[in-house]
């Protein structure tokens, strides 16, 4: 388990300036460079810490 931002992972995807991983609900996060909308949500700013990008599935 890897924790980041104050969250606990138990998946990480690492790309060439980009992180995603997922929660044991779920819920996706990704940080790092947003160019070209690389972190999946609808930005194209780099984000320092984990934004969610997938809710936990209901």
């Amino acid at each position: 388990m890897a924790v980041a931002g104050g969250l606990s992972f138990v998946r990480i995807s690492a790309g060439n300036r980009h992180t995603c991983a997922s929660t044991a609900t779920g819920s996706i996060y990704c940080w790092g460079s947003g160019f070209g909308g690389r972190l999946g949500n609808g930005e194209w700013s780099n984000r320092l810490t984990p934004v969610l990008v997938l809710p936990p599935p209901s």
